[in-house]
């Protein structure tokens, strides 16, 4: 039987996610340069199409220019040269950013430039009047413009995509993403809402079982919204929940339940390799996919069924062999 879930996306669609300019190799760096990140532009670049920012080009401050930081005062955080501490533009990134986001299309997901003052979305430093760190840290100018019109975008940094799981888990979170937008502008209705619960639940029980548990429950009593507010509420929760990375012992509870499936169809030799192969990932000694590839393997046995409807069994493209490493 095909085991491959209703929800997939589109024959060969790309999903919009915008990208810091410099990432994919556009000589927009402060020094005339880029960072570009060939696994995103190569790998990510089959499936993902980019809409490329630079803010500080934006705001016209040049290539190549002065590099600036985020220094605090009494007022609050100005953004200034980092060599030349007259140089203020604050205003100039301030109205760029919000020019950017307010124009920006229809995107399921952001990379940014780690450290940057524009672009940076973790523990981005923010300097004293004096030239010393201060303790604070923030997120870039851009990057806190866009969350606040756009807080549930999935936005990760590229030198954290370099990690197996944060990686996997980002693509993960863009994906349900667009499908929820297209959701929403499909002219579905409750029951389409409900099936996509359905399709997801263990996926989402992967990262978090109270948020399936909540979600379910605001499926079955959604009289007071409208259906497009009952979609981005639903959005709303999935995302936060989504943010959790998937612990292994989380995958573990997953893929046992679904192998409750196949109790009827396998023989006690087939269940033991499966238990032993599920007990080997628990312990890190082997990655995600060799009992993943076994459970799909099984699966095919059953007739239509909802364990086989399941997007955690291919939530992503397996050309990315996301998880290979995790």
């Amino acid at each position: 039987m095909n085991t491959e879930s209703v929800w997939q996306l589109d024959e060969g669609e790309k999903i919009p996610v915008g990208i810091s300019s410099c990432l994919v190799g556009n000589p927009v760096r402060y020094n005339g340069g880029h960072k570009h990140d060939r696994r995103i532009t190569d790998s990510l670049g089959q499936f993902f199409d980019f809409t490329t920012v630079c803010p500080e080009v934006s705001a016209g401050l040049g290539v190549p220019r002065p590099t600036i930081r985020l220094v605090e005062n009494d007022t609050g955080v100005t953004i200034r040269g980092a060599k030349k501490s007259e140089l203020d533009v604050t205003r100039e990134l301030v109205d760029a950013s919000a020019k950017i986001v307010s124009k920006l299309p229809e995107l399921a997901g952001f990379i940014l430039k780690k450290d940057s003052p524009s672009c940076g979305v973790f523990r981005v430093k923010i300097y004293r009047e004096d030239g010393h760190p201060s303790r604070a840290e923030t997120r870039g100018e851009f990057t806190h413009q866009l969350l606040a019109a756009r807080p549930w975008l999935p936005v990760e940094e590229e030198g954290r995509l370099n990690d197996p799981v944060l990686r996997e888990n980002f693509i993960n979170r863009v994906i349900v993403y667009r499908r929820l937008q297209k959701l929403e502008t499909a002219g579905s209705g409750i029951a389409d809402l409900i099936d996509f619960h359905s399709c997801h639940k263990l996926l989402l029980q992967s990262h978090s079982p109270e948020a399936a548990h909540r979600l379910g429950r605001l499926l079955a009593g959604p009289a007071d919204l409208s259906f497009t507010d009952l979609v981005r509420e639903y959005r709303r929760q999935m995302m936060i929940a989504m943010r959790k990375t998937v612990p292994r012992r989380r995958h573990a509870m997953v893929m046992e339940r679904l192998a409750g499936y196949l109790r009827d169809y396998l023989d006690a030799g087939d269940r033991h390799e499966f238990h032993q192969l599920v007990g080997s990932y628990r312990r890190g000694e082997m990655p995600l996919v060799v009992p993943i590839t076994m459970l799909r393997h099984h699966l095919r046995r059953l007739p239509e069924n909802h364990a086989a409807r399941q997007v955690y069994l291919s939530p992503h493209p397996d050309a990315l062999a996301l998880r290979n490493a995790i």
